[in-house]
């Protein structure tokens, strides 16, 4: 049973009364939810749209991916993709495969070919300066 329907069960055990205040909370609450879930929808499909037009200004989304994996080394690589669902795609893979933090930025055309693109391994360099038992991230 899910925490709605326990909801709904409790208000019907309760008085006349109170099953009316509760009953009128409960429609209150679904209401401001529903009121935050179509803001979110709304958000989502301006986020779309700005793809678009970046898509449609530069030729392309770019972005910059900066990414650290489970051994603690850390990189950052730029991307450009042809289209929406492409970057879509490519999000959602990195995100699922994810071995530790990922944070991908969409940025400019210029930002895109001025990027230079590092590598970082955070247990080497602790053990080249001598502190092989402890990183600092």
């Amino acid at each position: 049973m899910t925490d709605r329907v326990k909801e709904v069960m409790n208000i019907l055990k309760k008085s006349p009364e109170e099953r009316t205040t509760a009953a009128w909370e409960l429609l209150y609450n679904f209401a401001n939810q529903l009121n935050e879930s179509e803001n979110r929808l709304s958000q989502l499909e301006q986020t779309k749209k700005s793809l678009l037009e970046i898509l449609a200004d530069q030729g392309g989304i770019h972005v910059i991916k900066w990414e650290r994996d489970c051994d603690c080394a850390e990189w950052t690589s730029s991307h450009k993709f042809r289209s929406r669902e492409e970057f879509e795609k490519f999000c959602d893979s990195r995100y699922a495969n994810a071995e530790g933090p990922v944070s991908i930025s969409v940025v400019s055309k210029k930002q895109y070919k001025q990027f230079v693109p590092e590598e970082r391994d955070r247990v080497l360099e602790a053990f080249e300066n001598g502190k092989g038992t402890s990183v600092i991230i």
